[in-house]
């Protein structure tokens, strides 16, 4: 891991821990909102940048991700999309079919992702870690958006 995203992992591993101590507490959903929104972008960012540092890498369905940082990215948005997608979906329960409106995003989302993978390659590397922060953005909210439709589903 990183020297960089060694902060990042510290500050993921204390929400979880506050998280799931205070789970009723009205602090837990702008703490995971903040985490989502700033703090997994640019762990999943960290990932894909330690990739282009270190030659002998893994690959995922033919994309090379440092696997520590890709884990703890993909674990952490998905506990924090579940929290804030419990959270939206309360909040919206009264919305009858909200699911139709939410299948759209993400398609709309994955087509971004896509788009975004395919320019990763023809950027410099200054503008590598801003694409890869944007891209881990995207990525954090189509997994918000599909456990969001799977809270719909069963209203």
């Amino acid at each position: 891991m990183s020297t960089k995203s060694f902060p990042l992992f510290i500050a993921i591993i204390l929400a979880f821990i506050i998280s799931l101590r205070w789970h009723f507490s009205i602090a837990m959903y702008p703490l995971s909102g903040v985490i989502f929104y700033y703090y997994l972008p640019m762990l999943y960012s960290y990932s894909r940048i330690n990739v282009l540092k270190h030659i002998e890498t893994n690959e995922i369905i033919y994309l090379k991700y440092y696997p520590m940082e890709f884990l703890l990215w993909l674990v952490a948005g998905c506990f924090f999309s579940f929290i804030l997608a419990h959270l939206l979906s309360d909040l919206l329960f009264q919305v009858k079919r909200l699911h139709i409106f939410i299948l759209p995003l993400i398609m709309t989302y994955l087509g971004l992702i896509i788009y975004r993978e395919t320019r990763a390659s023809t950027l410099r590397a200054l503008n590598r870690k801003m694409n890869f922060e944007k891209q881990g953005r995207l990525l954090t909210f189509e997994i918000l958006f599909v456990f969001m439709f799977l809270f719909t589903l069963h209203q």
